[in-house]
């Protein structure tokens, strides 16, 4: 899926110095126990197969990401380690696609973005409180995590200037204040955004 070029300890050890360095860059309080299981979250979601997968809609036979409310609807019809076992992926998938793929949800609309981070929100808040004590916490700190996962972009806006500029088009667009974050990010401190009511990026 994403940084599938890597190998496997390659993607633990840019997972690990990544979400490490955006935690830091934010003054975020996320837990060290938080920030091992969003590791081990993204390690897993690197390998397509762990996120498509084969549904019936409307009576077709579809192969890919489920769509959380499909799955919002099967937690409901479960009880159990069942139950915990969709709500689980839901969140994990929700916080995916709020982070990583931020624009691709953002393109129809905010409502969708507070759509998916309120089913994750929701799910990961749902899930037995005999469950890892993470859970809790990314529920009450979920747009945080989520900011976290989008900056696995950063290294390569870094590298990339034609990507960092789309990013940039975007940001002066829609002011989106996640766009502006995935810039400074790239930028570093001594080269934030100046002139926001312009336009104007420094």
């Amino acid at each position: 899926m994403f940084l599938s070029n890597l190998d496997s300890s390659g993607l633990d050890s840019f997972l690990r110095s990544t979400i490490h360095e955006s935690v830091e860059r934010h003054h975020y309080p996320l837990s060290k126990d938080g920030q091992a299981y969003l590791g081990g979250v993204l390690k897993r979601f690197a390998a397509s197969s762990e996120l498509f997968e084969d549904y019936l809609f409307h009576g077709e036979k579809i192969h890919g990401l489920k769509p959380v409310t499909l799955q919002h609807f099967d937690s409901l019809e479960k009880k159990g380690s069942e139950k915990e076992a969709v709500l689980q992926n839901l969140a994990e998938q929700c916080l995916l696609l709020v982070g990583y793929f931020y624009d691709h949800i953002r393109k129809n609309g905010l409502a969708q973005v507070h759509f998916h981070s309120n089913m994750g929100m929701a799910a990961y808040g749902g899930i037995s409180p005999a469950s890892p004590s993470v859970f809790p916490e990314i529920a009450e700190h979920f747009d945080l995590y989520s900011v976290v996962v989008g900056d696995l972009h950063v290294p390569e806006l870094r590298q990339h200037a034609r990507e960092l500029e789309k990013v940039m088009k975007r940001w002066m667009q829609t002011r989106d204040r996640r766009y502006e974050l995935l810039i400074e990010g790239a930028l570093g401190e001594n080269n934030l955004l100046v002139g926001k009511d312009s336009g104007e990026i420094n």
